[in-house]
C-alpha cells in the first residue's frame, strides 16, 4: 500500500502526504517496514535481470526506483497526475534513465496496448478497483509467455475491515477480497496464481500478496 494511486479521484493524491506517512509516522514506517520485507522477498525470486517490467500504480516509486536498478527497463503507469510529477522528480535527481512513466488507468486504458512484459507488479491498486476479474483479465494480455503478475488485495480480515473503514470515511472505497475470489479470477484470466502471504499490523494482514504465471504458450501482445 505504499505510495501507490489508483482512485477514480486521481486528483485527491498527494505524494507529499504518502511520503510524510511511510517515513515519518510510527504506523506508516512499520507498515512499510512490513510490506518491503514481503515484496522485496518475492520479486527476489522472480527477478533474473534483463526484464522489461510494468509498474502499475507506480506512486511515488516506492518500486520503481528499485525495480528500475535490477531490469532493463520499466514502464510506470499511474492515474495521478501528482504522483507522477513526483515520480519523474524522482528519477531526474537520482540520474534513472530507464524508466518511462505515463497517465493510465486500470483496467479501461489497458485495452488495446501492444506491448507484453516479462512482469507486471501492482500493489496496492486492486484495493481500489471494483472490477477486478476484468482488470486481472486485461493484464494477462499484457504478459509474455511464462511471464509473472505481482499483486496485492486488502484480505477480509480484521485490519483489512478496519482499512476499507477509515477509507470509507474519507470518502473512499476499499474492496475486501478473500484468497478464493482473487484465485477464481486469475485462473478464469488463464494465469497459474500463488498466494504467498500477507502483511501488516496483525496476523491476518492489510495486504494480501498473489502472484500469477502465463503459461508458457502465447496469450496476448508480443
Amino acid at each position: 500500500m505504499s505510495g501507490r494511486s489508483a482512485d477514480p479521484e486521481p486528483g485527491r493524491w498527494d505524494p507529499r502526504l504518502y511520503e510524510w506517512y511511510f517515513t515519518r509516522t510510527p504506523i506508516g514506517r512499520r507498515l512499510r517496514a512490513r510490506e518491503d520485507e514481503l515484496i522485496f522477498g518475492a520479486l527476489d525470486g522472480l527477478l533474473r535481470g534483463g526484464e522489461t517490467v510494468l509498474d502499475v500504480g507506480c506512486g511515488t516509486g516506492r518500486y520503481t526506483l528499485p525495480l528500475a536498478r535490477r531490469c532493463e527497463r520499466v514502464v510506470a503507469f499511474d492515474s495521478s497526475p501528482a504522483m507522477l510529477e513526483h515520480l519523474e522528480t524522482r528519477l531526474g535527481r537520482e540520474g534513472v534513465s530507464n524508466v518511462e512513466s505515463s497517465r493510465v488507468s486500470v483496467p479501461g486504458d489497458l485495452r488495446g496496448r501492444s506491448e507484453a512484459y516479462d512482469g507486471i507488479v501492482m500493489i496496492g491498486v486492486f484495493s481500489y478497483i471494483a472490477a477486478l476479474e476484468e482488470s486481472i483479465a486485461a493484464l494477462a494480455l499484457l504478459l509474455k509467455p511464462g511471464a509473472w503478475l505481482l499483486f496485492t488485495v486488502v484480505p477480509p480480515s480484521l485490519e483489512g475491515k478496519l482499512h476499507r473503514l477509515t477509507n470509507r470515511l474519507v470518502g473512499s472505497r476499499v474492496y475486501v477480497r478473500p484468497v478464493a475470489e482473487v484465485q477464481g479470477a486469475a485462473r478464469a484470466a488463464g494465469l497459474d496464481p500463488r498466494h504467498l502471504g500477507t502483511d501488516g499490523l496483525t496476523r491476518g494482514g492489510i495486504d494480501s500478496l498473489f502472484v500469477a504465471r502465463s503459461s508458457l504458450e502465447p496469450q496476448g501482445p508480443g
